[in-house]
C-alpha cells in the first residue's frame, strides 16, 4: 500500500516536472529565434557600418543603429512574444502553471537581455575598429529609452484591441515621423522625440537637457509597459475563459 501511494506520488511529480519543461522549452523557441538572430544580425550591420564610414560620419551611424534602428527591432517584437499565442489560440496551454502575465513578463525581460547583449556585442566591434565611439554607458542609455516607449505604447495598443498591426501601425508612424520631419518633429514633441542624440550630431548641434529628454521618454515607456501589463490581464481572460 504505502510503495503504491509512493509511485503515485513520483509520478504525479514527474508530470509536474514534464509540464514545467514543456513550457520552458515553449518559451526558448518563441523567444530564442525571435530575438537572437535579428539582433545579432543588426549587431553586424552597425560594425560593418562603422567600418566603411569615414570618421567625420561614424558617431552619426552609432547613433543611428543604437538609438534608432535596434529599438525599432525590440518594440516590434515585444509584444509579439505574446499575441501570437493568443491569436493562434495557444492560450490553454501557457496558463496551465502560470498567468498570462508573468509569461509575457519573463519573455520581455529575455528579450530585452538579449538586445542589450547585442548592442554591448556590436559597442565591442566599434571599439576595436574605430578611434571614436560612444561610450559604453551613453550606448546603452541612447538605446534603452526609445526601446521602452516604443515597447510600451506597441504593447498597450496590440493588448487592447487585440491586434498586432495596431500596434505596428502607431509605432511605425511616430518612430518614422521622427526620422522623415526630425525637424519638425523635435519642436513639435519637445521631450518625447524618441532621438535626441542621432538629431543633435544631423544638426551638428547640441541637443537642450539631453539627460532629462532620456529620463522622461524611459519614464513613459516604463509607464506604458505597465498598462500595457494590465491590459493583458484583462484582455487576456477573454482568450482563457
Amino acid at each position: 500500500m504505502v510503495l503504491t501511494n509512493l509511485k503515485r506520488i513520483s509520478f504525479r511529480h514527474l508530470l509536474k516536472w514534464d509540464e514545467h519543461l514543456l513550457i520552458i522549452w515553449y518559451d526558448i523557441k518563441t523567444v530564442m529565434p525571435a530575438g537572437i538572430w535579428p539582433f545579432l544580425a543588426l549587431a553586424c550591420v552597425g560594425i560593418v557600418l562603422q567600418i566603411a564610414t569615414d570618421e567625420t560620419g561614424q558617431l552619426l551611424y552609432q547613433a543611428f543603429v543604437a538609438e534608432i534602428l535596434f529599438p525599432l527591432l525590440v518594440a516590434m517584437i515585444s509584444y509579439r512574444l505574446i499575441m501570437e499565442d493568443m491569436e493562434e489560440q495557444r492560450i490553454e496551454f501557457l496558463t496551465i502553471r502560470e498567468p498570462l502575465q508573468s509569461i509575457w513578463m519573463r519573455r520581455l525581460g529575455s528579450l530585452i537581455l538579449v538586445a542589450t547583449l547585442s548592442v554591448g556585442g556590436m559597442w565591442l566591434g566599434w571599439q576595436i575598429t574605430s578611434k571614436e565611439t560612444l561610450t559604453f554607458i551613453s550606448t546603452l542609455y541612447v538605446f534603452a529609452a526609445p526601446a521602452l516607449v516604443l515597447s510600451g505604447i506597441g504593447s498597450v495598443l496590440a493588448f487592447g484591441a487585440r491586434r498586432v498591426p495596431i500596434g505596428d501601425l502607431v509605432i511605425v508612424f511616430w518612430w518614422g515621423f521622427c526620422i522623415l520631419s526630425y525637424k519638425a518633429a523635435y519642436h513639435i514633441l519637445g521631450p518625447l522625440y524618441l532621438f535626441p542624440l542621432w538629431y543633435s550630431l544631423r544638426m551638428e548641434d547640441e541637443v537642450v537637457n539631453f539627460l532629462s529628454t532620456k529620463w522622461v521618454l524611459g519614464l513613459v515607456g516604463l509607464l506604458l509597459l505597465f498598462l500595457g501589463f494590465l491590459f493583458l490581464g484583462s484582455k487576456g481572460q477573454n482568450y482563457t475563459s
